[in-house]
């Protein structure tokens, strides 16, 4: 059975060396940005990015002193991001309880708009969970 995220990766596998091309939007930036202080004043240090695209966010918090994990439901696009040095692996939204890994916070740009409404209940329970298995707060 074919699953909605099956066109969505057909779709972005074809355009994902334009879309490494591009350059972020200024609000973009500027969220990544208080993103960013807000990680360093609660004194955070391990990121889950969640729907990494070509890898531009990640090697940006990577570079900042954070141990990132990026993951994408597209191959090349985790194929990019790996090219960069970040530690990267093909997953989507659905399978975020099989990462065993420990993370403090979770970084998504323009990820979840795809996920279909009656699901998003259910992915915004897998990424808490991820944070809190780890020790975040209930």
């Amino acid at each position: 059975m074919m699953r909605f995220t099956d066109t969505l990766v057909k779709t972005y596998e074809k355009y994902t060396h334009e879309r490494a091309s591009y350059s972020p939007d200024e609000f973009k930036l500027q969220e990544r940005s208080k993103f960013l202080k807000f990680l360093k004043a609660e004194g955070r240090e391990t990121l889950l990015e969640i729907g990494c695209g070509p890898g531009q966010d990640a090697q940006f918090f990577q570079s900042q002193g954070f141990r990132v994990l990026a993951v994408d439901n597209t191959p090349a696009m985790v194929k990019l991001t790996a090219e960069k040095g970040v530690s990267a692996q093909v997953s989507d939204c659905y399978e975020l309880g099989e990462i065993n890994e420990c993370f403090e916070a979770v970084y998504t740009m323009n990820c979840l708009l795809h996920i279909p409404k009656r699901d998003i209940d259910q992915v915004l329970r897998l990424i808490s969970d991820i944070v809190r298995k780890y020790g975040g707060s209930k």
